[in-house]
């Protein structure tokens, strides 16, 4: 799974909403140990994953410094109503979510959740492989 993930995005690198983003966790990828994971929940509408979001960062404890891709991702999620399934990598220093379109296989939503302290975070796992 950790390779299927990282090939997706890397043929979305050039992406005009979300390809800095992508092309920030290809390069935290290509130096990092990860885990990666697809959700187990079901899928979701990527209208109401942008409306979490959003509601998410206009909170006043937002830190908008820990994240990247948040306001990319909104837009691009709520562009249309289509399902997305949650993938999840981690390294030891962030979390990154990626929300892929049930019916395209493309990434909508890409966020990088930089930990405050790193190593300090284990969501996925502790025995990384890359």
């Amino acid at each position: 799974m950790s390779n299927d993930i990282i090939h997706i995005l890397e043929g979305y690198r050039n992406d005009r909403l979300l390809g800095a983003v992508i092309r920030e966790v290809l390069a935290i990828v290509s130096n990092a140990t990860f885990k990666s994971k697809k959700s187990g929940g079901g899928a979701e509408k990527s209208t109401a994953v942008s409306r979490i979001y959003s509601t998410r960062s206009s909170l006043p404890k937002f830190r908008k410094e820990c994240f990247s891709g948040v306001f990319e991702s909104i837009s691009s999620l709520g562009a249309t109503e289509t399902m997305v399934q949650l993938h999840v990598i981690e390294t030891l220093n962030c979390l990154i979510s990626v929300w892929l379109s049930l019916e395209t296989g493309a990434p909508l939503g890409v966020v990088v959740a930089k930990y405050p302290t790193p190593g300090t975070e284990f969501l996925i796992g502790s025995d990384y492989d890359k």
